[in-house]
């Protein structure tokens, strides 16, 4: 799957009255965040939202790799099982305080405590009895984290996964600043109380109009951070962002309606961009114990029976790709794969 994105050529517009030029960039989104607890979030508006406010032990370049992110290095043990993380010695989060291995050992341990139902804790599984623990079969005591001094962090697995460190780019794994969850409670993610680790911090959050954010002047990156205010401003209806962005009220675009695709490609090809999406839509076909739908083979004819070609190009208008396997090639990868993988 790709999705289409509109963008102006800047993205950047000056505050008048301000003694230097600030830049702002205002970006459309599918809705509103429902929370801005990475524990409890699971959807794509929530994560993109929280990228810039954290950042885990490793991040996703340009490419969808995984790089440094708080954790400037690591070591993995010859069998696979040990990872030790070296947390960066400047990282600091937006209060000025050290963001240290303690942070994401208590994190790990509130993503898989069953008090908190974190909604993605799954993704972390392949850490040692971490779904032993979710489930409330093992104290938190045995999950396999633990901060061995400040800057030191290891993680053990109950197998070896050599994409674990993949995993730890999603936003479960984002860090929390312990002080300000066990201060606020569940008001820890309220402006004012939201203590962030990443590029941007909270400015204020207003539900229908935008979430505002300014640079993180404590972000151990913040020389490359060149944009210094952002703007996450929802659209459900993706065709109003789209008559925003004509006005120059919006910088980015999201998602471009189908329906919009060949008055885009017309008019704005130059600021229309197609990027690959980590998705798929397919039909899931269920049916009782006695129905057709149980053989195999009918749901075959059914999936042969549909045109892949025409539901891209004229229904989607070319913003989808023809699907034919449920995870589409990403990062790593191999078309031609040995047969016993």
């Amino acid at each position: 799957m790709v999705r289409g994105i509109l963008m102006t050529g800047v993205c950047l517009m000056a505050l008048a009255g301000a003694a230097s030029a600030e830049t702002v960039l205002n970006r459309g989104n599918d809705t509103d965040p429902a929370t801005l607890d990475q524990q409890h979030t699971t959807t794509v508006s929530e994560n993109r939202v929280l990228r810039d406010l954290y950042e885990g032990l490793l991040v996703q370049n340009e490419k969808g790799e995984a790089i440094p992110g708080a954790a400037s290095s690591w070591d993995i043990s010859e069998d696979g099982l040990i990872y030790t993380f070296h947390m960066r010695e400047n990282a600091k989060w937006s209060n000025g305080d050290p963001v240290t291995a303690g942070d994401f050992e208590f994190t790990f341990h509130r993503i898989m405590d069953p008090k908190t139902a974190a909604g993605y804790a799954s993704v972390l599984y392949a850490i040692k009895n971490a779904e032993e623990v979710a489930t409330g079969k093992m104290p938190l005591d045995q999950l396999g984290v633990k901060a061995l001094d400040d800057k030191t962090l290891q993680i053990t697995l109950k197998n070896p996964a050599p994409y674990f460190l993949e995993l730890l780019t999603h936003q479960t794994g984002f860090p929390l600043n312990r002080k300000a969850v066990e201060k606020f409670g569940d008001k820890f993610t309220l402006p004012g109380n939201l203590v962030t680790n990443g590029a941007y911090t909270l400015v204020s959050f207003n539900p229908n109009d935008k979430i505002s954010m300014k640079k993180n002047p404590n972000y151990w990156d913040a020389s490359n951070v060149k944009i210094d205010a952002a703007n996450w401003i929802p659209f459900e209806d993706r065709a109003s962002c789209m008559r925003r962005f004509e006005a120059k009220e919006v910088d980015i675009c999201s998602d471009v309606p189908a329906e919009q695709m060949d008055y885009v490609k017309k008019n704005l090809s130059g600021q229309f961009r197609l990027a690959p999406y980590l998705g798929i839509y397919y039909i899931d076909i269920k049916g009782e114990p006695s129905s057709k739908l149980r053989d195999p083979r009918v749901r075959r004819a059914i999936s042969m029976a549909i045109d892949r070609d025409f539901l891209a190009d004229e229904v989607w208008r070319g913003v989808m790709l023809p699907a034919s396997s449920m995870v589409p090639g990403i990062v790593n990868y191999v078309k031609d794969a040995p047969s016993w993988i």
